[in-house]
């Protein structure tokens, strides 16, 4: 007999059965947790993804031409707090956290060092909610490419204090980020992956 198919649960779950749905679903999509609620990841992008592989490329570069004991890994899977699983675009971690944490199943319960998002259209999910929730677990640093890629068709749909491609580091203090923010040839700075030659004048002109 073929086994149905797991169905996503459409009311309120705990942790438990997220993961234990999670073990039994089949499907492509890749599901996060919200107050309880599941909720399944868009598709991003062409250019959302080419950012993504951009500062994927960059942050393992620097990494190992400084020797240093960090994997980069995308949208992986990170237990914020109860009832809050989030998928980050991209993470820089610990090489023996990532081990200790991943050894049963992909899900981080210690927060990385580094998390990158590339903003869509929601603004508001990456700089406010993603900044409160990163920030209590403890990510030491938090990077957000908003590099303005549906404007175009989304005018309205932007931060109002971004008027040209910007990327914004913040770096954890006293429980909540302190920001800069950096715009083109201004080579970004990152106390966790230092001697980053990086700038958004490079990211935009890599993905055309």
């Amino acid at each position: 007999m073929v086994q149905a198919p797991t169905k996503p649960p459409t009311w309120q779950i705990t942790d438990e059965a997220f993961r234990q749905f999670l073990r039994g679903y089949e499907g492509l999509v890749l599901w996060e947790l919200i107050d309880g609620y599941l909720s399944a990841m868009g598709e991003p992008g062409g250019q959302h993804q080419d950012v993504c592989s951009e500062l994927q490329f960059w942050f393992e570069m620097a990494i190992r031409q400084q020797q240093r004991p960090l994997n980069v890994h995308p949208r992986t899977l990170c237990h914020l707090a109860e009832g809050n699983y989030r998928r980050p675009d991209l993470i820089v971690v610990d090489r023996q956290m990532w081990q200790r944490n991943t050894s049963t199943e992909v899900v981080l319960e210690e927060p990385p060092e580094l998390v990158a998002e590339i903003v869509s259209t929601n603004w508001r999910d990456d700089y406010v909610d993603k900044a409160k929730w990163y920030a209590m677990f403890g990510v030491k640093e938090y990077w957000i490419a908003d590099l303005l890629l549906k404007v175009g068709q989304y005018p309205h749909h932007k931060h109002p204090d971004i008027g040209e491609p910007t990327l914004s580091v913040g770096t954890l203090k006293d429980g909540a980020y302190q920001w800069q923010r950096f715009t083109g040839d201004r080579q970004i700075e990152s106390s966790l992956v230092p001697e980053l030659e990086l700038t958004v004048e490079k990211i935009l002109q890599a993905i055309g």
